[in-house]
C-alpha cells in the first residue's frame, strides 16, 4: 500500500514530493504544539581530525617517505582512514602517482655535462636566434629483431566452422639475428637513415 501511494504521490507531484515517512513525522510535530518548520541549531561534531596540528604531524610522515600508504599513516597518527585520506588528499594535496619509467639514471658527471650543454645552446639562442634550430642534427639508433610478429590477436582471426580443427598459432620467439637502424634528422626532416647488420 504505501508503495502504491509513493509511486502516485511522485506521478502527480515529481520526485521532490515527501514520502508518506516524512509527512507522518512533520504531521506529528505539529501536533505536539511546534509552529516553525526551521531545524534547530545543532552543536554537530566536534572536529577531532581535521586540525592544523594533525595535518602537521601528517604532512611531517608523508615527507619523511611518500611510498607510504594510507594504512601507514593511520598506524602512525590513529585516526582513521577516511580522515587521513581527506587530509592527505584535500588539505595537504599529495596524490599518489606511479613513478616515471626512464630509460637510465644518468650519473653526476653526465647530468653536469648535460646541464652546460643545455646552458651553452640557451646562450647560443640568445646570440643567433631562430636561425640556430636550423643547425640542430639530432639522431637516435635501435636494435631491431628480425621477425615481423602479427600486431594482435584480431590479425590472426579466422572463420572455423563447427567440425573443422581449431587453428594454432605458434608463439614468435625472438631472432637471434638483429640489426642497429640509425637515423639523424633536422627540422627539415630526415637527414640519413642506416641498418647495420
Amino acid at each position: 500500500m504505501q508503495v502504491l501511494f509513493t509511486v502516485k504521490m511522485r506521478l502527480v507531484h515529481g520526485d521532490k514530493c515527501f514520502m508518506r515517512p516524512a509527512i507522518h513525522a512533520w504531521c506529528k510535530e505539529f501536533a505536539c504544539g511546534i509552529k516553525s518548520v526551521d531545524d534547530k541549531k545543532r552543536p554537530g561534531w566536534h572536529v577531532v581530525a581535521t586540525t592544523d596540528a594533525m595535518t602537521a604531524t601528517i604532512n611531517e610522515f608523508v615527507w619523511s617517505d611518500r611510498c607510504m600508504s594510507i594504512s601507514d599513516t593511520v598506524r602512525h597518527t590513529g585516526i582513521s582512514g577516511d580522515s587521513t585520506h581527506r587530509i592527505v588528499q584535500n588539505h595537504l594535496k599529495f596524490p599518489k602517482i606511479c613513478a616515471l619509467w626512464v630509460p637510465k639514471q644518468l650519473m653526476p658527471d653526465q647530468q653536469a655535462t648535460r646541464m652546460m650543454t643545455s646552458l651553452h645552446n640557451l646562450q647560443r639562442y640568445k646570440m643567433e636566434g631562430e636561425a640556430l634550430h636550423e643547425r640542430i642534427v639530432t639522431g637516435d639508433e635501435t636494435w631491431v629483431h628480425c621477425y615481423q610478429p602479427e600486431s594482435s590477436k584480431q590479425a590472426s582471426k579466422q572463420r572455423k566452422h563447427k567440425e573443422s580443427p581449431t587453428p594454432t598459432k605458434f608463439k614468435v620467439l625472438v631472432s637471434a639475428r638483429k640489426v642497429i637502424a640509425t637515423m639523424f634528422w633536422d627540422i627539415k626532416g630526415v637527414l640519413r637513415n642506416r641498418v647495420e647488420l
